[in-house]
């Protein structure tokens, strides 16, 4: 698969953190990656049915930052071997079936961006599959405190990462930073099983991210109780896609005036963009990475994400 260039220097501070250590460093390590990534010869066939099942009227264009996640380059590289995923939090899920529930009910499917309006972050569940025994270690900056013999820590942790002096502790946190320069970053040490490791928070949207989960979750066995649960969750909305793409789309969903429960009075039976669906007329060219692109399977399944 193509995997986009690293950025110029010039951009590499204006890189977004990566989703799980939250730094973007070391320069240029940190890229944006397709959630969605289709190989060359399926991606009109993931394009056709994504953009029926999400309610689009126009085919759905994979090169946009709701698709895209930042990871550095070794998590990017793991989660190409499922070793790691992460879903959207526990109250988006049931927000999402809700939803699509109340669609079904109707016999009508909604934009995928009007059933989850687009806005600036999302919170996320990170969800470890083969990590080992892998020390995670992520920063935090939003404000800090004098903890336990002077320790300067983050005032939001929870009371067991707090006493880092006793043996077993999960969490382990480590200032960094000078006083008088601003809030220092604290970097915080995570364990396997990683059961207190904090809530994400990235822009990428909902829709691509339980789309990508469930291909990991697919893939993996021996899935915990709680992994299954989502899997669960996750599967179920995948149905109702599938079940929603047969009905006309309701483009004034969630807009002004639109009244919850109800139909509004801008039903596409058709919508105009997917009319030549089958002859594949109406599908956007496929993804060109620049000349200085590279392709590379050892580096994962996450497809770099080309910032325009």
């Amino acid at each position: 698969m193509a995997f986009f260039s690293r950025p110029p220097p010039s951009q590499w501070q204006a890189t977004p953190n990566c989703l799980i250590t939250n730094t973007n460093g070391p320069p240029g390590a940190v890229y944006g990656n397709q959630l969605v990534h289709p190989s060359q010869t399926s991606e009109d066939t993931v394009v056709i049915r994504l953009s029926k099942m999400w309610g689009c009227a126009n085919p759905l264009v994979l090169n946009i930052p709701d698709n895209a996640v930042y990871v550095r380059a070794d998590w990017a590289r793991v989660a190409g071997y499922s070793g790691w995923t992460f879903v959207p939090d526990p109250a988006m899920l049931a927000r999402i079936l809700r939803a699509l529930q109340q669609l079904k009910a109707l016999k009508i499917n909604a934009p995928w961006d009007a059933v989850v309006p687009k806005q600036t972050s999302y919170s996320y569940v990170f969800v470890p599959f083969a990590l080992g025994d892998t020390e995670i270690t992520r920063k935090s900056s939003k404000g800090a405190g004098i903890g336990p013999n002077g320790l300067l820590m983050h005032m939001r942790m929870s009371q067991s990462q707090l006493n880092v002096l006793i043996p077993n502790s999960q969490a382990v946190p480590r200032a960094c930073g000078a006083l008088g320069q601003g809030p220092p970053s604290t970097f915080t040490s995570y364990y396997p099983p990683y059961a207190d490791f904090p809530a994400l928070q990235h822009s990428c949207h909902p829709y691509f991210v339980i789309y990508a989960a469930v291909q990991h979750l697919e893939l993996r066995q021996n899935l915990t109780d709680a992994q299954l649960q989502v899997y669960s969750n996750l599967r179920a909305i995948v149905a109702l896609w599938d079940d929603l793409k047969e009905y006309p789309v309701d483009v004034g969903y969630g807009k002004p005036g639109w009244t919850p429960g109800k139909r509004s009075h801008h039903i596409l039976a058709q919508p105009d963009g997917l009319s030549a669906v089958a002859s594949g007329s109406n599908i956007p060219a496929k993804r060109a990475a620049p000349d200085n692109s590279v392709d590379d399977e050892s580096l994962g399944s996450y497809t770099r994400y080309k910032r325009e």
